[in-house]
């Protein structure tokens, strides 16, 4: 069998093709500026000069890329480090960063469990995605990544789902049982597709029908079905390893998917949900839901103090979506939302939505909603639009606070 290293020398991941690097296309979940200011200093950076990243794991590059061209723009002596196993999923990110004409990405080639040997110092800013979760011990991958934080850091980080990815590790079996185990893989991606190809209406992964095509990539298919280590996480797992390495959990992505209350309207369920701590809710969610497949989320150092989401209570913060929304979108249309919880805006709501541009405060909106006839309110009726859109808007992770604009070179967009 493969070892960690020998696995992504062979199939470096994600697939990606330098030479089709297009600026400002690759968008990834957790690493927008404004998400980070939103979810990790509650709206309040907004000036990213001097800011240091890290990107443990970065495989062929997408979050070092995201990252890098934002910095560009808005924080020239900012730094972007990615450390990485594998030379050839390097060669790849470093290529793509070549290819934008960007200088202030640092790659290094080694492993994150000798962070003396690769010369890493402290960092406000870690993103580790699909990392963990495939390490001998995740714990002290954690740890090392935690005691990598600057006081007032944070990190994102993607764990795999246990309850949303039965479908996968059920299939994995299979593959096990066919003789995924060698340690050249090359003939198992016919098998795997083969097998895909198979699989019955009912299986559990024929609900998510993307996962269970059989054309996918062959590096994507090794990465999911034929991977040498992998574990999934349930919520009171990911709570139990972040206080294990020392850290918090800030929020999970996207909100609305860990909030039961946003998905029940029985009141008496809902009465019974109200008594659950924050934890026991999430878990309950993840029930409720069955899933995901992959947790997102945001930590901090145990030792940070206060709430560092930002509060949408504050009218002075800037509304700023970082998704797209419909392009023929207008006040006198409905919004409607789907996924997990379906909701629709309509009215004021739209209003609302329509007249966030990025530049100014939820406070100027409702001014300029006030100043024309055809949406003039008072504000206790307009707090609780703003709620509402709120809720509905960054539950899905499509809009985040800030305390001051941030969009030169961040622009809305698909996330990978």
């Amino acid at each position: 069998m493969l070892d960690l290293s020998e696995f992504y020398e062979a199939f470096p991941y994600p697939p990606r093709d330098p030479e089709a690097e297009v600026p400002g296309k690759t968008r990834t979940v957790a690493n927008d500026l404004r998400t980070i200011s939103h979810y990790l200093y509650a709206g309040e950076r907004t000036d990213f000069r001097g800011f240091r990243a890290l990107v443990a794991g970065g495989g062929t590059g997408d979050v070092t890329v995201q990252l890098a061209q934002q910095l560009a723009t808005i924080a020239p002596d900012a730094q972007v480090t990615q450390v990485d196993l594998s030379a050839a999923s390097t060669a790849i990110a470093k290529r793509r960063i070549e290819k934008l004409g960007l200088s202030n990405v640092r790659f290094v080639q080694g492993s994150l469990l000798d962070p003396m040997g690769l010369g890493l110092d402290s960092f406000d800013y870690i993103d580790c995605s699909g990392v963990l979760h495939h390490l001998p011990d995740p714990l002290e991958g954690a740890r090392i990544l935690a005691s990598l934080l600057k006081p007032n850091g944070g990190m994102s980080i993607m764990l795999y789902g246990a309850l949303g990815r039965v479908g996968i590790y059920n299939t994995q079996e299979m593959l096990r049982m066919l003789g995924s185990r060698e340690r050249d893989l090359s003939p198992m991606l016919d098998v795997t597709r083969a097998l895909l190809a198979s699989l019955p209406d009912h299986h559990l992964l024929r609900l998510s029908p993307g996962h269970a095509a059989p054309d996918q990539d062959d590096a994507e298919l090794v990465d999911k079905f034929l991977h040498v280590r992998d574990r999934a996480y349930r919520v009171a797992e990911i709570y139990d390893l972040l206080s294990a390495a020392g850290l918090r959990l800030a929020a999970f992505l996207p909100p609305i998917a860990y909030d039961p209350l946003r998905a029940i309207a029985d009141p008496v369920l809902q009465e019974h949900i109200t008594e659950l701590s924050e934890p026991q809710r999430h878990a309950f969610a993840e029930l409720f839901h069955c899933g995901p497949m992959k947790h997102i989320f945001f930590a901090v150092p145990i030792a940070r103090s206060g709430c560092t989401v930002a509060d949408p209570d504050d009218l002075d913060l800037v509304p700023a979506t970082v998704r797209d929304l419909p392009s023929d979108l207008r006040p006198t249309t409905a919004i409607r939302l789907g996924g997990l919880v379906q909701q629709e805006l309509r009215g004021l709501d739209v209003a609302i939505v329509c007249a966030i541009d990025g530049r100014r405060s939820v406070r100027d909106i409702f001014s300029q909603l006030s100043s024309k006839p055809a949406t003039r309110t008072t504000e206790e009726i307009y707090r609780k639009a703003w709620t509402k859109v709120f809720h509905a808007l960054n539950g899905r992770h499509i809009l985040v606070l800030t305390r001051k604009p941030l969009i030169d070179g961040i622009s809305p967009g698909s996330v990978l």
